[in-house]
């Protein structure tokens, strides 16, 4: 086995051993073996508590609604802490901020 396979597989392994090894109080928990960035979100509602998933912003026209920015979030952040990484995002992809914004 050569040097490269062995790091692919020792990074497989560390992934199935931290699963196995994890606990239900712990945190930062590994819900899927094929996509390990996904995490636990609580809903609010009450017949679908939790969903599983990355957290992603859209940033789009009002008008048009041509997209002009998209994100992902590594870790469950509220929705108003965001809003900076947004703006910025969008700052550096067409040099200017809009003076309105409108969330969902």
């Amino acid at each position: 086995m050569t040097g490269e396979q062995q790091k692919f597989y020792a990074e497989k392994f560390a992934l199935y051993q931290r699963m196995l090894n994890q606990k239900r109080a712990d945190k930062n928990k590994l819900y899927s073996l094929h996509e390990p960035h996904v995490y636990c979100m609580s809903k609010g509602k009450a017949q679908q508590r939790y969903e599983f998933g990355t957290k992603a912003s859209i940033t789009t026209t009002r008008d048009a609604g041509i997209v002009i920015g998209a994100l992902a979030f590594e870790k469950n952040v509220f929705d108003g802490h965001t809003v900076p990484e947004v703006l910025a995002q969008v700052k550096r992809l067409i040099n200017r901020v809009p003076k309105v914004g409108i969330a969902d």
